[in-house]
């Protein structure tokens, strides 16, 4: 396998996790890996990025629309109110 697109999965802890191991373990020969929209954060790329600086053959990587600056979930992410709504205007 060269190519891989994993878009707008939502991807679980469980199924992140396996996947880093699957990139570690048994893709080799990944070029082209596309994350993007998967809903996760700057917290659980540590062990991807970790695999990542092991493997020299990935040339193309697509982390975009995840909160890679963020360590909240984006169900733990409250909206910011406006102070006019506080004022109840």
């Amino acid at each position: 396998m060269t190519k891989m697109a994993l878009v707008h999965c939502n991807l679980t802890d469980p199924t992140f996790k396996a996947l880093i191991k699957v990139i570690h373990t048994e893709a080799p020969n990944l070029t082209e890996l596309d994350l993007s929209w998967c809903e996760r954060n700057s917290a659980d790329f540590l062990d991807f990025y970790k695999v990542l600086a092991e493997n020299t053959k990935i040339s193309h990587l697509n982390l975009s629309w995840n909160s890679l600056l963020d360590q909240r979930k984006p169900e733990d992410e409250e909206l910011p109110m406006h102070e006019d709504a506080e004022q109840g205007l």
